[in-house]
């Protein structure tokens, strides 16, 4: 079982600590840890080329013609069985960085969508997209913010999830959480976040939201 933690933080601050801890509590489980840090690598904005797509449906595979670390990352995430994201909240959203994930993300890795490209690339002796795609998954957020404007966020965690159709275990947002490293009330939710996802991944067919009520899990 592999756990991936993916901060969109600054170095060792609230959010890497954060998912550190979140992973942790995966590793307490059993789980194969990894963390990786967003604003170390090289993540281009996507262009709205589509040419992603166009590939994908063309019976070529689908690969994006951005040269940056975006391939890498995402090649991280279609091994992981799961995978926890600790992001800062800016003006009620997502920081961009993680907006420009989902941005690239695309329509290319829609399940659908890559149900039909398997059958072109089948009829057309092409390439046959990555079927890592069709990997069962379960994701699990965290946004960290500094005020009460935290509501849109988990509108934005939610929107990476759709298109590859992985499962939300936890959506937890934690406003005014600037020092949140000494609250022991909000650090012990967020190892538990950690510890449901690992317990999800062995049982993927039967996980479950375990969010705050009210938040939709899709």
């Amino acid at each position: 079982m592999k756990i991936l933690g993916i901060s969109a933080g600054t170095r060792n601050g609230n959010n890497d600590s954060m998912c550190k801890e979140a992973l942790m509590g995966a590793k307490e489980m059993g789980a194969e840890i990894e963390f990786i840090r967003l604003l170390d690598l090289d993540i281009k904005y996507c262009t709205g080329c589509i040419a992603c797509v166009k590939s994908l449906m063309s019976g070529k595979g689908g690969q994006c013609i951005l040269k940056d670390d975006f391939e890498w990352l995402r090649d991280k995430m279609m091994d992981a069985d799961g995978i926890i994201f600790s992001v800062p909240i800016f003006e009620k959203g997502a920081a961009a960085i993680f907006r420009s994930l989902t941005d690239r993300f695309g329509p290319r890795m829609d399940r659908g969508n890559n149900l039909a490209a398997t059958e072109i690339a089948k009829q057309t002796n092409g390439k046959v997209p990555d079927q890592r795609v069709f990997k069962e998954k379960v994701i699990s957020y965290i946004g960290l913010g500094g005020s009460d404007w935290t509501t849109r966020i988990q509108c934005d965690f939610e929107m990476l999830s759709l298109t590859p159709m992985w499962k939300t275990i936890n959506n937890e947002v934690f406003s005014w959480s600037k020092n949140v490293i000494m609250e022991d009330e909000k650090v012990a939710k967020i190892h538990q976040i950690g510890i449901n996802l690992a317990k999800a991944a062995v049982d993927m067919e039967n996980a479950q939201y375990l969010g705050d009520k009210g938040i939709c899990p899709h």
